[in-house]
């Protein structure tokens, strides 16, 4: 997943990777409970979003509309798993993250050493 932050912070740069980092951690307990409201809801008013497929969701709805389907059928009752590959500033008010996420059933798995 790739995930354009702007945080509300005076300037990203001076939040700290864990605040920029912190909208995802509500993604993946939104996840977790399968409430594709909340999910879209933790994501930045205009977060770009691509799933492992390919879908390009642009925004809050377009991130909840997608889950809910996704929460509907295939990955219903699973969690999912996240990573942080990288976090670039590129100015005082934007980051971009890039995280790894891998969907599971039941136990979390271990994160990779």
């Amino acid at each position: 997943m790739t995930a354009t932050v702007t945080p509300t912070p005076a300037s990203t740069a001076d939040a700290g990777p864990r605040a920029v980092c912190a909208p995802l951690g509500a993604l993946t307990s939104a996840w977790g409970r399968g409430n594709a409201t909340a999910y879209g809801g933790s994501s930045p008013r205009t977060a770009t979003y691509t799933t492992y497929v390919g879908t390009d969701c642009q925004g809050r709805r377009d991130i909840a509309d997608t889950h809910r389907a996704l929460f509907d059928g295939f990955v219903k009752d699973t969690g999912l798993a996240d990573s942080f590959l990288s976090l670039r500033f590129y100015g005082p008010d934007t980051a971009v993250v890039t995280s790894r996420d891998d969907t599971y059933d039941g136990v979390e798995p271990l994160p990779a050493s």
